[in-house]
């Protein structure tokens, strides 16, 4: 998932989004594009892998500013985003600390903007918030794509399921994202929950536990 915006940004660049490239630029942007392609199948092959042994990685807990990271993982995927003609929008709260294992955090992050993109429709916005609750901080994105027929929608947490007819072009998903989301979700103590309308698009909202306070 990490890979997406730095796929996003060289494929902007490459067609002059960012104005004209001489020859030795374009195919310096190329050789970079193959070298990413050939680690994106690596870790295709190694998500395979850990997906039969999830829980071996370690859960480091840290304080964490919750609006500053959600803020810099949309800004991760804004290119992505301009790519789709998509409108990626961030609303921030207070500064707000919780206390979770940040690289977890951040691949849930990056998983729930990764779907929300994919599955919208040129020209939509997908919204990706930051509320307080009194105990708790929410993590809310919000698309207006094709949303999940009710029938899979029991399944959308399983690890490699993919919606059947499912055929987006802007993706070769391994069928991972939103299980590894879910998983991560736990080992953070926190609640991943949805909700969808087909043909209307879907929420998913990820409540995080607030940091303790410090004891004077």
């Amino acid at each position: 998932i990490g890979l997406v915006p730095a796929f996003a940004y060289i494929r902007v660049l490459l067609a002059g989004g960012l104005g004209d490239l001489n020859d030795q630029q374009r195919e310096a942007l190329k050789a970079i594009a193959d070298g990413l392609d050939w680690l994106k199948r690596r870790i295709r092959n190694h998500l395979t892998n850990a997906a039969k042994d999830p829980m071996g990685f370690p859960v480091t807990p840290e304080i964490v500013e919750v609006c500053e990271l959600v803020e810099w993982a949309v800004e991760m995927f804004r290119p992505l985003a301009y790519e789709c003609g998509i409108e990626l929008t961030f609303h921030g709260a207070q500064p707000t600390t919780v206390f979770v294992d940040r690289d977890r955090l951040v691949l849930v992050l990056f998983a729930l903007i990764v779907n929300a993109v994919e599955y919208s429709r040129a020209g939509a916005e997908v919204a990706v918030e930051v509320r307080e609750e009194p105990s708790s901080v929410c993590v809310v994105v919000s698309d207006a794509g094709a949303g999940i027929p009710e029938e899979h929608q029991s399944q959308i947490f399983e690890r490699f399921f993919k919606v059947p007819g499912d055929d987006r072009p802007r993706t070769d998903g391994l069928g991972l994202g939103l299980s590894s989301a879910q998983l991560n979700a736990v080992l953070l103590e926190s609640e991943l929950a949805f909700a969808s309308t087909p043909g209307q698009g879907s929420t998913f909202s990820l409540t995080l536990p607030r940091a303790p306070a410090r004891g004077g």
